[in-house]
């Protein structure tokens, strides 16, 4: 519960992180598949960052994840700087590291493209599917869920 760990947050003055990593790109889009869901985002108080894996239930390319954090002064304790770079000044607002570019464009490439509906599609099967399983795993009287 979500709520219950932020309230301890914001009593004793502690951010929260929420790690979405699995289901970040499910949660979201549950209320608009027709699910009930608990508050686990921004709207939460004492929740100040969430991440989210892209390249599991985004469909973009594995190596892919998104930081996202309540406000901007939060995330600009993320920065890194190397001043003394054999290459010049080396400052990046992610973790320190050489990526290619190709994979995020062809992660945003890939959000886009599938949108909120698309993600609200898949969002209804892989639910319907998880309660499909869980419902013949419940037949079964040695197995348990």
């Amino acid at each position: 519960p979500i709520e219950a760990i932020a309230k301890l947050g914001v009593r004793y003055n502690l951010p929260v992180h929420v790690d979405a990593c699995l289901g970040g790109f499910l949660v979201p889009f549950m209320k608009s598949a027709g699910y009930d869901v608990p508050p686990f985002d921004f709207s939460v108080p004492g929740v100040c960052s969430i991440s989210a894996d892209t390249h599991k239930y985004g469909y973009a390319p594995k190596g892919t994840s998104v930081l996202m954090y309540k406000s901007a002064e939060l995330r600009s304790y993320q920065w890194f700087s190397f001043p003394d770079w054999p290459g010049g000044i080396y400052a990046t607002p992610t973790i320190g590291g050489s990526r290619s570019g190709g994979i995020i464009a062809a992660c945003w490439a890939t959000m886009i493209s599938y949108g909120k509906e698309g993600y609200v599609k898949a969002t209804k099967e892989i639910v319907a599917t998880t309660r499909k399983i869980a419902s013949e795993i419940a037949t079964v009287p040695t197995l348990k869920i």
